[in-house]
């Protein structure tokens, strides 16, 4: 199919763009404009920032074992440099260049041992450091580097040796001056807000930097403004992005603080506007709703961002820039994607998951979507990224939004950018009864197959049913006569692993019990549902096999499936099981004869 015109605008803006700083960089680059605006080299360090990153004190470990763990993938060193390997995974190159994994190391149960591990692996980096070039110097890597070196600064420097001080000292005034250059060159706006902020944390830790922070201070404060919508969700729509930059955010605004230097104003509100926009995305199990790139939640992370969080818990009622959805009735909560795919740069690790939803009961997930692979599962993103691994409707087996390939764009971003759809619409309406409905629509499908997709949720008032109603409505009228006269819809309804699921003994249903025991139905009368084979990509311990609910037909058969998730009445064995659970938390009792027929007429009641 032709890429729509406005897609091809796109990317002749990016391409024109890239042009523009690469002709910017060579001239940066070259020896009169370094020496016109050369940074005074700093010979000490003023600030050592807090690494708010959990620690795995077992690294140490790992090393003296003759093993590295990066990325999701572990090599064997067999008693060379890591330096020196075939890296078995990009991201585990990556990782190993970043240096991110200091932190373990300053954690080490052992601590003279883990600082003599890092001062070696440092020098022994710097050692084949004689050009800037490769993996190492792409600006995102050089900038965590230069971030996880000044957290660390006290683990790496030597102050009784000299010479080895100096040649640390070296390569941070060489980070810095690089990502100075860098800064316009990035064409990923999350790199060059990623680049902007190792420049403001390196103008504030090193000596003599303070004409740098003059100048990048307003630049990243117009970055942020940019990137973080007003609801404070990231204009990539990808939770994860918030919680990683927050990680980056909250030092280094106490870094301007400790330097008595005022931030930007853009810093403080960025970061008062995000977190709650994380509350906003939480499911009832603690963890972020998967859309657009977001894999697993690392609760450690996740909770020592919300630990800052000066509106005390406070949780927003819309998110109108982000254009994500949230029902909750009682212990009943819903996130729904209605909104169009980010702007194309930043859409390369967006998925085409329109109108798609989660349902958590309880703690527990229960509707999800596939989520993010891990570093270790990146050949599951492509697969991720499509409509199918999201809990909504399909047609042909196609996704609602486009990959929009290139050779400029995929050499810019490593990933093919999507678009579409390009109407989106949602309306949000309480009801008498206490139950909220969403009515949304999207026209990602109108150009291929001449249909809309209009979705319509409905929670009840007690969080014990969720009703839905999928439509397709033909759009020929407005397009001409194009598209299939017949093709094939398919309603995913992907269920978490942890969710037992079996048909029921009725037509049209399908049984699930949570961990927990509580039991749903999910039925739909037009319909007979399958149960098919699912993957559950965003857990920290990789890929879960999984099950989905999967309604399937033609468009000349149908154009309207009501389908209905419901809580059923727990049987007595259900009521037994829940009593004992909460009797078995009163100290002293295992199995009190005084309790058991406490336990067995309370079951029984109401059956």
């Amino acid at each position: 199919m032709p890429i729509p015109l406005q897609s091809l605008r796109a990317q002749a803006r990016l391409t024109l763009g890239r042009a523009r700083r690469a002709s910017l960089g060579m001239v940066r680059r070259s020896a009169l404009y370094r020496w016109r605006r050369k940074t005074t080299p700093g010979e000490q360090l003023l600030l050592v920032p807090q690494d708010l990153r959990t620690t795995d004190p077992s690294f140490l470990g790992e090393l003296e074992a003759d093993y590295m763990g990066l990325g999701g993938a572990v090599a064997p060193l067999e008693g060379g440099s890591p330096f020196d390997l075939a890296p078995p995974s990009a991201a585990w190159e990556e990782e190993l260049h970043d240096f991110s994994w200091l932190r373990h190391l300053a954690a080490a149960p052992e601590p003279e041992k883990g600082r003599r591990m890092a001062r070696a692996l440092v020098a022994d980096w710097i050692a084949r450091q004689r050009f800037a070039t490769g993996v190492a110097w792409q600006p995102a890597i050089a900038a965590r580097r230069l971030i996880s070196w000044l957290a660390h600064a006290n683990l790496i420097l030597e102050p009784d040796d000299a010479k080895a001080y100096d040649a640390v000292m070296r390569q941070f005034n060489r980070m810095l001056v690089h990502l100075v250059d860098a800064c316009d060159d990035c064409p990923d706006p999350a790199e060059r807000l990623l680049t902007l902020i190792a420049t403001a944390y390196g103008a504030l830790c090193i000596a003599d930097q303070e004409s740098l922070l003059d100048e990048y201070a307003g630049r990243l404060g117009a970055e942020l403004e940019e990137q973080i919508l007003e609801d404070g969700g990231h204009a990539s729509r990808n939770p994860g992005e918030t919680i990683e930059l927050l990680l980056d955010l909250l030092p280094l605004k106490q870094c301007f603080v400790a330097r008595n230097r005022a931030p930007p104003e853009a810093l403080g509100r960025v970061i008062s506007r995000a977190i709650p926009m994380l509350r906003y995305m939480r499911l009832g199990d603690g963890s972020i709703a998967r859309f657009n790139g977001m894999g697993a939640t690392w609760p450690d992370r996740l909770a020592t961002v919300l630990a800052y969080d000066e509106q005390m818990g406070g949780l927003l009622h819309a998110a109108p820039q982000s254009r994500y959805e949230r029902l909750q009735r009682r212990d009943t909560v819903l996130v729904m994607d209605g909104g169009a795919p980010p702007p194309l740069a930043l859409s390369t690790r967006a998925h085409a998951g329109c109108l798609s939803f989660e349902m958590s009961v309880g703690h527990h997930l229960f509707v999800v979507n596939c989520g993010a692979p891990g570093p270790a599962d990146r050949g599951w993103l492509q697969m991720a990224r499509g409509t199918a691994a999201h809990s909504t409707l399909t047609i042909n087996n196609t996704s609602s939004s486009r990959l929009v390939r290139g050779a400029n764009l995929e050499e810019q971003f490593g990933t093919p950018a999507i678009t579409g759809p390009g109407r989106v619409e949602v309306r949000r309406e309480e009801q008498d009864d206490g139950a909220v409905v969403l009515r949304a629509f999207h026209d990602g499908y109108v150009g291929r197959y001449g249909l809309t997709h209009e979705r319509t949720l409905r929670l009840g008032p007690l969080g014990d049913r969720l009703d839905g109603i999928d439509r397709l409505i033909s759009a020929r009228a407005l397009i001409g006569n194009r598209g299939p006269a017949e093709a094939a819809l398919a309603i995913h309804f992907h269920i978490h692993p942890r969710v037992a699921v079996r048909r029921a003994p009725v037509a049209g249903g399908i049984d699930l019990k949570l961990p927990n025991g509580e039991a749903w139905r999910f039925f739909c009368d037009a319909i007979e549902p399958s149960l098919e084979e699912s993957v559950f990509l965003a857990e920290l311990s990789g890929p879960l096999q999984a099950v989905q609910i999967v309604l399937r037909a033609t468009t000349a058969q149908i154009r309207e499936v009501r389908w209905r998730f419901e809580r059923m009445l727990p049987t007595t064995e259900d009521r037994r099981r829940a009593l004992e659970e909460r009797f078995s938390v009163i100290e002293g009792w295992a199995g009190n004869d005084d309790v058991a027929p406490e336990i067995e007429r309370t079951a029984g009641d109401g059956d």
